[in-house]
C-alpha cells in the first residue's frame, strides 16, 4: 500500500523516483523531515552524503532506517557509524 494512501494530504519526495539533476539541496530544503535508509550504496553515494550534511546543517528531523540484510546492502547500527565516521571524521 502506497503511503498516500494511508495518510493522505503527506507529500512524500523519494529521490530515486523524484529527483531531477542538481535539485536535492531544493528537496532537503522543502522537507519537514528526512528519512534514510542506511545501506552500504546510500553512505558510498556524494550526493546522498552532500543531502544528509544539507539536512543536519539546517537541523531537519531525520530518522534512520536500518535493515541488516546483508544481501540488500544492510548495515549493523556500528556499521552506520563506521560510515559516518568515514565520511566526516572530527
Amino acid at each position: 500500500m502506497a503511503l498516500s494512501q494511508v495518510l493522505p494530504g503527506v507529500h512524500v519526495f523519494l529521490d530515486v523516483d523524484d529527483l531531477t539533476e542538481g535539485r536535492g539541496a531544493e528537496s532537503v530544503d522543502a522537507s519537514n523531515v528526512i528519512l534514510v535508509f542506511c545501506s552500504a550504496s546510500y553512505f558510498a553515494s556524494t550526493n546522498c552524503m552532500r543531502e544528509l550534511l544539507r539536512a543536519m546543517w539546517h537541523d531537519k528531523p531525520t530518522i534512520a532506517l536500518l535493515d541488516y540484510a546483508v544481501n540488500k546492502g544492510g548495515l549493523s547500527p556500528a556499521q552506520v557509524l563506521s560510515r559516518l565516521e568515514e565520511t566526516h571524521p572530527y
